[in-house]
């Protein structure tokens, strides 16, 4: 699969962002689901996340796939126990 990965905070994207053209598929998690992305989007929460900006509100660990801002088929599901 093809992502968008954030590999730490900077206000100079290139530095911190790659695009990995084989990326590892998810297993979904109890409780989560794999979606085929149809379309992706970037907006502005993405550069406060990038920045650094949004760290009180959500923390990430490196490597990190980006991207939450898309619409697409779910092809997998894991019902919680």
């Amino acid at each position: 699969m093809k992502a968008l990965i954030m590999t730490g905070y900077s206000k100079v994207f290139g530095d911190v962002v790659e695009l990995r053209t084989e990326h590892p598929k998810p297993s979904p998690e109890p409780g989560q689901i794999v979606v085929k992305v149809g379309v992706a989007a970037s907006n502005p929460a993405d550069t406060h996340i990038l920045s650094g900006k949004a760290r009180k509100l959500a923390s990430f660990a490196f490597p990190s796939v980006m991207g939450r801002d898309m619409a697409g088929t779910i092809t997998e599901g894991n019902a919680k126990d």
